[in-house]
């Protein structure tokens, strides 16, 4: 708890009468919204250039860098953390010696183009009628979701400007008068200018992520057509949802175009022409039109979108499309009470006083608010020393006033008590260095539809910030300030400031958010404040996944359902399951997917000898070859012989350097006599056999086999195992849910790890020649990383499958050991999303150790329901519940007879809910 330190001191108050701002408002209906409202003009790269300001000493233009931060869930971190996160946010606002704006940018997230894309493709599927029931009960439950409460997706910016040095009046007047009589110079100058900027930027951007890391906080640069975006959203809001952007008009922004005799704009490569230029070549274009008459020409589109010759350049001087003509809104009505922004109304509000005692983290109930409100937070470095002096000043005022009231005989003011006390609390820590001044500018910008939204939305935001002790006005007659001012320009037009200290605006934490949307995700569960998370992996750092939880926690249940999510929304993405326990098998023959019995009397079979992948060109093989891939295949032979013939009692064993020697001859020579080599082009000749190695180790030609290998292996050529052994690959992987049933091994436990690994080789192999993406489930992958040589395979594979399209995710219902294991730990720490369900006292001091959890969280994980999970994003962290519809729940359960009765139920309820299914989003 922090307490507010109200210091007396002259504030910079903006105020206009009514006829002044009618005034005003004749003018701005004069004149352009791209001139008022947009000063974006130019991005060079990862800068922003901004029209000059008039409070700039030189007239130049303003530059911009602008941070994407990750914010955290605060309320799932310890009370040491957020302490900690506090201390550093108050240690990054005391270094500061420049201006900041942090933007809080709130977007509405509509469902409705995410259950339309579900929709298409349920039509286009040949699913089974319980697999269409499924899908459509999805659709209903994300339907309803979106139509019960505002779902909103917050990004949150630093924008961090670039200060000219200030001069002096005759310099700046010096500066213009140059660029004024010299043309060329300015162009120089600026160029100059935006040197200095860029490096000054840079140097500023890296400190700021330094301090950010410190506080646990991701942050990157936006660059390009991102600032143009943010810039976009920030004036237009839903309508620039809507319609965002397009990727080809901005790259036109700049760049000149010539007109064509047919009034046709169509794109030049000729040389940049300067306004001046463009001015003169108009004025003679059209003195040339007035005295020669041009005949009407038919042309055809071929020859209107050509690039333009040079009679044309001649006849129509190149016109230049202008950013902030692409970005500004189309209109913007400026009345008393609120903005009409297209079709948009906003209304700005304005904090301007403070509790007394002010908690940590005291946003974090506004930033939960399911309601568009964008927060500006303008943050300007003072002068210790000035304040200093006024304190002291302001001291002996209330001492002499306190004196003056007991000579008199009267009784102490409490509020002077009070308010010299306060003085004297911050003092010592001003001179000290341990606090430093601040002019805080706090806005925030009210978006609805329409009038009666907008009057709705205020008035919920005010009743919260009343609640939370703040005092808010509305600013009346200064909406467009308050519009501009929570623009990501880095600039406060509003200049309604409050004058405090970094403690105190340390406890305006404002990275705070338990959502996490990202683009063409999935749909994995919504947060404890009702907040819908789409992941999608390939755009993480790693699509690496890592699943643990208990038996009976939900950690299957949980995993079919977004089995069931990921193939609906994404069914080109090949989904590969490892079932040891028939689990899945319900689901993929609901969606017609395929299933691959692995077992000794089974017709499917691996032959762990294969060079070629099945299905791939020869030609296209011997391109993409690199590296001898024979050498590389008798590498993954020694893993699946390690643990064909290692000995299990008590402990899984591994092979001499002895035997792996002679097992190495044998391989090369089992290969020879069927005439594979290093070279590429000889690869898709037979592969040999198991029992071609059993053959080469009893002939004795590779030397005499004193280990008894070749007895070893005998059970697997001519013995129960031969089956699933001894023949050639007979298994496809041509469909996009495939799932590989090892239920039948699952009472073997040297069987199961070797099944297991002939999968995943069997995967790996795929990956690398057929580009598809594919996401490949293993569970119960502790029973292959016990063995050290599986353990190895397996996080070789998690480090490389990403270059190939491919995610991998692990499930097991002993992290302790996993996590224990050196591979497992691996393979654990390389998945950047952590799926974790109840776990025991051991899980959770394992997982505490592996991945920092929190005393909360550890409390939380001993305690979760079947429907919850801990969802960990690299460093973001969400308690997320997984519900299912009760269709998905009768597929999914495990209980036969639960099963049969609420697939019943639900097939009647889905008939009723059917024909209302469309009205949610009308």
């Amino acid at each position: 708890m922090r307490r507010e330190q109200h210091i007396s001191v002259p504030r910079r108050v903006v105020t206009r009468t009514r006829k002044g701002k009618q005034t005003a408002r004749r003018r701005s209906a004069s004149g352009s919204v791209q001139r008022d409202f947009v000063r974006l003009e130019a991005i060079e790269q990862d800068i922003l250039c901004l029209r000059p300001s008039p409070a700039s000493p030189t007239g130049g233009k303003d530059y911009l860098a602008i941070l994407d931060i990750r914010a955290t869930n605060y309320t799932l971190t310890s009370a040491d953390e957020r302490r900690g996160m506090i201390t550093a946010f108050r240690a990054l606002l005391r270094a500061l010696r420049f201006r900041v704006q942090i933007l809080v940018h709130a977007r509405r997230m509509d469902l409705s183009d995410y259950v339309a894309i579900l929709q298409q493709h349920r039509e286009e599927a040949n699913w089974s009628e319980v697999a269409s029931l499924i899908v459509e009960s999805h659709e209903h439950a994300l339907a309803l979701l979106g139509s019960e409460r505002t779902l909103i997706d917050r990004h949150f910016y630093l924008v961090v400007p670039a200060d000219e040095q200030a001069l002096t009046s005759f310099d700046a007047w010096t500066a213009r008068l140059s660029r004024w009589l010299r043309p060329g110079a300015r162009t120089r100058q600026e160029q100059l200018t935006l040197d200095d900027a860029q490096q000054t930027l840079s140097t500023r951007v890296g400190s700021l992520t330094h301090q950010l890391s410190a506080m646990g906080l991701q942050s990157r640069r936006l660059a390009g057509k991102e600032l143009a975006d943010l810039a976009h959203l920030c004036l237009q809001g839903e309508t620039a949802a809507h319609a965002p952007l397009p990727d080809a008009l901005f790259s036109l922004a700049g760049r000149p175009l010539a007109r064509s005799t047919n009034g046709i704009p169509t794109p030049s490569e000729g040389p940049l022409l300067t306004n001046s230029a463009a001015r003169k070549g108009r004025k003679q274009a059209g003195h040339r039109r007035s005295t020669e008459a041009l005949p009407h020409e038919e042309v055809s589109l071929d020859e209107r979108l050509r690039l333009p010759s040079a009679r044309d350049r001649l006849l129509a001087p190149a016109d230049v499309i202008a950013l902030r003509d692409l970005l500004a809104p189309p209109s913007v009505k400026v009345a008393s009470h609120q903005l009409e922004v297209g079709e948009e109304y906003v209304r700005g509000l304005v904090v301007i006083g403070f509790p007394r005692e002010i908690m940590e983290g005291c946003l974090a109930p506004l930033l939960a608010l399911d309601e568009t409100v964008d927060i500006s937070l303008h943050l300007t470095p003072q002068s210790n020393a000035e304040l200093l002096k006024r304190l002291l000043f302001r001291r002996e005022q209330y001492a002499s006033s306190q004196r003056s009231s007991l000579r008199r005989g009267r009784h102490p003011d409490p509020d002077l008590q009070v308010a010299e006390s306060d003085v004297e609390a911050l003092i010592g820590p001003l001179a000290s260095g341990e606090e430093s001044v601040l002019e805080l500018g706090f806005y925030l910008l009210v978006r609805a539809p329409d009038l009666r939204s907008l009057e709705e939305r205020t008035r919920r935001v005010r009743s919260l910030l009343h609640q939370l002790l703040f005092v808010v006005h509305p600013t009346t007659l200064e909406h467009a300030d308050a519009y501009r001012s929570c623009q990501p320009e880095g600039s406060d037009t509003l200049m309604r400031t409050m004058t405090t200290t970094s403690t105190v605006a340390a406890c305006l934490f404002p990275f705070i958010s338990e959502s996490f949307s990202q683009e063409d995700g999935t749909f994995v569960g919504v947060t404890t404040g009702g907040e819908p998370i789409f992941l999608n992996p390939w755009a993480l750092e790693s699509p690496h996944e890592f699943c643990a939880g208990v038996t009976g926690s939900g950690k299957s249940f949980g995993i079919e359902l977004r089995i069931s999510h990921e193939h609906v929304r994404h069914p080109e993405t090949q989904i590969l399951i490892l079932d040891p326990s028939r689990e899945y098998v319900p689901l993929i023959e609901s969606f017609g997917g395929t299933i691959i019995r692995l077992s000794a009397g089974s017709e499917a079979c691996i032959n762990p000898f294969d060079l070629l992948p099945a299905g791939v060109e020869m030609q296209r093989y011997v391109e993409q070859y690199q590296g001898d891939r024979l050498a590389e295949k008798i590498t993954q032979l020694h893993t699946c012989l390690d643990l064909l013939l290692a000995d299990y009692v008590p402990v899984p064993t591994t092979l001499s350097a002895r035997e792996k020697a002679m097992l190495d001859r044998a391989f090369y020579e089992c290969y020879r006599r069927v005439g594979i080599t290093a070279d590429p082009c000889t690869h898709d000749r037979q592969a040999p056999l198991m029992r071609d190695l059993y053959d080469v180790l009893k002939s004795g030609t590779v030397g005499q086999d004193e280990y008894g290998l070749a007895d070893r292996l005998e059970r697997y050529v001519h013995g129960s195992l031969s089956g699933l052994f001894n023949r050639a690959t007979s298994v496809s992987l041509k469909t996009s849910l495939i799932g590989f049933d090892l239920s039948e091994m699952r009472g073997s436990r040297e069987l199961r790890p070797i099944g297991m690994f002939l999968i995943a080789d069997l995967i790996w192999s795929q990956a690398r020649y057929h580009a598809r993406p594919r996401r490949c489930y293993i569970d119960e992958a502790w029973s292959l990383i016990e063995h050290e040589e599986g353990g190895r395979f397996l996080e070789r594979l998690a480090r490389e499958a990403r270059k190939h399209y491919l995610s991998l995710v692990t499930i097991t219902q002993n992290p302790e050991q996993f996590i224990a294991n050196p591979y497992g730990s691996v393979i654990a720490q390389n998945a950047l999303t952590k799926v974790l369900k109840r776990l025991d006292a051991v899980g959770v001091q394992a997982a505490r150790e592996a991945f920092g959890f929190t005393e909360q969280e550890q409390s939380l994980l001993l305690s979760l329901p079947q429907n919850q999970a801990l969802l960990m994003v690299g460093a973001k962290r969400m308690l997320v519940e997984m519900n299912a519809s009760p269709q998905e729940h009768a597929l999914f359960t495990t209980d036969p007879r639960e099963r049969e009765a609420l697939l019943s139920q639900a097939m009647r309820q889905q008939a009723v809910l059917r024909p209302h299914r469309k009205e949610l989003f009308r």
